[in-house]
């Protein structure tokens, strides 16, 4: 999970070194792309911008990345979403959305946006490390994968007549009876029996 949050700070660095995005919204509102702007602020402010933008994929992104910078992913998910369907071909928000779901715990998700995210040229060694973390993270464990080898194979027949033999049986209540009896009554001869101290003649 951390080695996944610490993706963030440079796919957002990413969105916010495209002057040309700033150019295009204008000096008053590309302060929603600030790197300095606090989370809850830069939601406010790309808010604000999409309700005059409606189609600008890097508003969304950038908002997605500010959702999940304080943990809200749902959201980040929708924004994210929002951004492919207008813009089929950014790498950018498919990475992102891949590191969404990761962080959701939804690794099969991730792991497709991440391998699109490829596919479309993004190629940066966090996303290769992201690929091979989620993959990991599908597999079976080599333990589990070894315990099912094992079950598959049959058993060689002096473990197979080793495991046929019937396990003892448990003591009987009686035998647990007769057992205390016996412990009492040595119990007791041991208490009649004088005791001797070094130097006393015994007393019959």
């Amino acid at each position: 999970m951390r080695q996944a949050y610490a993706l963030l700070p440079g796919l957002i660095m990413t969105l916010l070194a495209d002057g040309a995005v700033a150019a295009r919204l204008g000096y008053a509102h590309a302060s929603c792309l600030s790197q300095t702007i606090a989370p809850h602020d830069a939601i406010s402010a790309c808010t604000a911008v999409l309700q005059k933008f409606h189609t600008q994929t890097e508003v969304f992104v950038r908002r997605a990345a500010a959702f999940m910078e304080i943990g809200a992913f749902d959201y980040a998910v929708g924004d994210l979403s929002r951004a492919i369907r207008l813009d089929p071909g950014g790498a950018l928000a498919y990475e992102l959305r891949g590191l969404a779901y990761e962080l959701q715990g939804r690794p099969a998700e991730s792991l497709e946006d991440y391998r699109t995210a490829r596919a479309l040229g993004r190629a940066d060694s966090g996303l290769e490390s992201a690929i091979l973390r989620v993959t990991a993270a599908l597999e079976p464990p080599p333990v589990v994968a070894a315990s099912l080898d094992a079950e598959a194979t049959p058993l060689p027949p002096a473990a197979s007549q080793a495991l046929s033999v019937a396990p003892e049986q448990p003591a009987r209540a009686a035998d647990g009876w007769l057992i205390a009896v016996c412990l009492l009554l040595t119990s007791a001869a041991l208490a009649a029996r004088p005791s001797r101290r070094r130097g006393d003649a015994v007393v019959t």
